[in-house]
């Protein structure tokens, strides 16, 4: 078996050891100093990990209501996740910040500390920027990213961000 290191960028590195010493299994809160989507995706390219923007797919479509969809979508769209058959694929949910942010920190927090305390039967990683400090420090299910590891951002998408 090849090492993360020999088949993840180096800024990937510490997510794929993350993942690898739980078993690739479990919950995980992956920190980046800056809002990266473009590395977002290329997590879970990189990791084999399907993609859900939970912004757009979620939230959006509720419109002005976005913000009393509760906490508990996530954990179902987990459990689908996690059910039996050939779509049990581990999952990258980007964007849950926007819905982290409907709520006060001391229930971010709250749910932050009990979602990598959670058992999950495949890898879920919720990357964070926003709220990256309100992570629980001593957990090993929380991952930072190392800003001088990480590619810079493609001109395109500075442009687009505008």
């Amino acid at each position: 078996m090849t090492s993360p290191e020999a088949t993840c960028p180096a800024w990937l590195t510490p997510v794929a050891n993350a993942l690898e010493r739980e078993g690739n299994l479990g919950r995980f809160l992956v920190m980046f100093e800056i809002y990266r989507p473009d590395l977002v995706r290329a997590m879970a390219h990189g990791l084999g990990l399907r993609y859900v923007d939970f912004r757009a797919d979620y939230m959006m479509p509720l419109g002005r209501d976005a913000g009393r969809l509760p906490l508990s979508r996530i954990e179902e769209l987990i459990a689908e996740a996690e059910g039996e058959g050939p779509h049990r694929q581990g999952l990258v949910l980007h964007n849950v910040e926007a819905l982290l942010a409907t709520r006060e920190k001391e229930e971010r927090h709250r749910w932050m500390t009990e979602f990598t305390a959670s058992p999950a039967k495949v890898p879920v990683i919720v990357p964070l920027s926003v709220f990256a400090t309100e992570a629980p420090a001593s957990d090993s299910r929380v991952v930072a990213i190392d800003e001088t590891s990480i590619p810079s951002e493609k001109l395109l998408f500075r442009l687009a961000g505008q």
